[in-house]
């Protein structure tokens, strides 16, 4: 059986920018409805989601400890997010896509299945690759549950239990590269757009253009 390539999504395949601005735009429509202008200054961060919670709690009243009300305040925190997200999206259309990735993965699918493997809410990602052309380029589609916690690690989990473990993961956060060191899965950094530097230093390959797969595939 050919062995499964797998890619994120936001800043591996697609552009980042429309990810920033959806960041910025939920941050900031929560400061006008709290009407605390603080509030947007807390785009950005890595590690953002804590922030979400906070601020879902002060607007709903509802308690994260309360493992329920958690689960409604993530659901309806992304579920703004992700129509904010396509419309940012369809703004950009196929130029959102990542150059010479088409190509790439057309080549990669001769010897390989091609995955993708996304912590991004599960109702964006398949209007996300219709907007942009390339839904019919992957062989796998795995997307986070809408009212979960974001979690790399839970969903390259999932996949290899339902799938089997990918070959190779190609992502551009330490997230990414965190969990496919707990998993097994070697880890290739994709440094063509916005990523963690930090991660090459776990990464198995660091790859500064999406043509260097065809490299790494001869090494799998």
């Amino acid at each position: 059986m050919k062995p499964i390539i797998a890619f994120d999504m936001d800043g591996t395949i697609i552009s980042s920018e429309a990810s920033a601005n959806a960041h910025k735009a939920w941050f900031g429509f929560m400061g006008v409805l709290l009407k605390d202008d603080s509030i947007s200054k807390l785009a950005g961060k890595k590690d953002y989601f804590p922030d979400v919670l906070g601020v879902m709690e002060r607007l709903t009243g509802l308690d994260q400890k309360d493992s329920f009300e958690k689960s409604v305040m993530v659901k309806y925190a992304r579920n703004l997010y992700q129509m904010i997200y396509l419309a940012e999206l369809k703004k950009e259309g196929k130029d959102a896509f990542v150059p010479e990735m088409v190509d790439m993965i057309i080549d990669l699918k001769q010897k390989c299945r091609i995955a993708l493997i996304t912590t991004a809410p599960e109702d964006m990602v398949l209007p996300a690759l219709e907007i942009i052309g390339i839904k019919k380029l992957f062989d796998y589609i795995y997307r986070s549950p809408l009212n979960q916690e974001p979690s790399k690690l839970e969903m390259l989990k999932k996949f290899t239990k339902d799938v089997g473990k990918p070959a190779l993961y190609v992502g551009n956060e330490q997230k990414d590269a965190d969990a496919c060191k707990e998993l097994g899965i070697k880890f290739a950094l994709a440094k063509w757009g916005k990523h963690d530097e930090d991660a090459g230093q776990t990464a198995t390959y660091n790859l500064t253009s999406p043509k260097q797969l065809r490299g790494v595939l001869e090494l799998l």
